[in-house]
């Protein structure tokens, strides 16, 4: 099935508005999915202990199921968290990048990648120590950034679309060659 050029550009705009300005959404559909996985394992395996039958593959797949259900609802509280720790960590790893290349660098070069070194290890410390609003702010550049390239790859396709050429040739005057002498 071929998409449309719009419902490729629109969902990803949709999700970069849910992301950048409705994190509690976000929240609520993980918190609501991992209720749904903990209740159908618990019934299951009270179901399973009550029957009498010892069928431990299901009862060691219902404490999965109970696990993989607690985990699905604490992991929009753990990426608040790890988001920003783990971004901060590749700010750090590009300031220190840049502070070896200042090193091996000479002249006017050498300041501007020391600058910047010292700019990216500062700005990694923030972000790192400053969980809560980091990660905000990270929350809301990321889907800010997946809404402009949705809306861009919408706008892009629409005009892809209207300018698209025909695959018929129309030809008027053509003549072909008798090349007939050639062929033996």
């Amino acid at each position: 099935m071929k998409l449309k050029p719009f419902s490729k550009g629109i969902p990803l705009a949709v999700a970069g508005i849910i992301l950048a300005f409705f994190p509690q959404l976000i929240s609520g559909v993980f918190h609501f999915a991992g209720g749904i996985i903990i209740l159908i394992s618990a019934v299951i395996l009270v179901i399973s202990l009550t029957s009498g039958k010892k069928d431990s593959a299901v009862r060691s797949g219902c404490i999965m199921g109970l696990v993989v259900g607690v985990l699905t609802s604490i992991l929009p509280d753990l990426t608040s968290v790890l988001v920003p720790i783990i971004i901060g960590a590749l700010l750090a790893v590009s300031g220190l990048n840049f502070f070896t290349r200042a090193k091996a660098s000479s002249g006017r070069r050498k300041t501007v990648f020391y600058a910047v070194s010292v700019l990216l290890i500062v700005f990694a410390l923030a972000v790192m120590l400053n969980i809560v609003d980091s990660g905000k702010t990270v929350r809301i550049i990321a889907g800010t950034a997946m809404a402009v390239t949705g809306f861009y790859n919408f706008f892009l396709e629409r005009s892809a679309k209207s300018e698209e050429i025909s695959d018929i040739i129309d030809v008027n005057d053509f003549t072909v060659k008798d090349d007939s002498k050639y062929i033996k």
